[in-house]
């Protein structure tokens, strides 16, 4: 699987590139248009307006830092449907690299509120994100 790197605390994640849109730069986002619950803010694009979760604050309870590698993630509501659905702004993310899924560290949401790395590569899941996050659909 190609997997889009990026970090959330102290723990390494992946996340399956199908999954990205695009990544964009951590520009300045509009807090009028933090609407839906634990956004952030929002982020107009192509005329759209979707909102963006920080990940750090979201799954670490911590606001993430403003680093050079801090980068807002595109994703779909759904695998395939093309469509922006939200942003995930995470720190760290720096490359897509090819890993084996059956490496991935599958564990709950909870492994990133730890102050220590689990020791592998965590997959980050996108439906269970948004789902986390509040995020719904309209």
């Amino acid at each position: 699987m190609l997997a889009l790197l990026f970090t959330v605390g102290a723990q390494r994640c992946g996340v399956d590139a199908r999954w990205v849109v695009e990544v964009v730069p951590a520009v300045p986002l509009e807090e009028a248009l933090a609407r839906y619950p634990n956004s952030c803010g929002g982020l107009v694009r192509r005329g759209a307006c979707l909102p963006v979760y920080d990940l750090e604050q979201v799954f670490a309870g911590r606001p993430s830092s403003a680093s050079l590698s801090r980068r807002i993630i595109i994703v779909p509501q759904s695998l395939g449907s093309g469509g922006a659905a939200a942003g995930l702004m995470a720190c760290g993310v720096t490359e897509a690299t090819r890993v084996d899924e059956s490496t991935l560290l599958r564990q709950s949401f909870n492994a990133l509120r730890q102050d220590t790395p689990a020791g592998g590569l965590f997959y980050f899941d996108v439906n269970a994100a948004l789902a986390h996050c509040g995020y719904t659909a309209g």
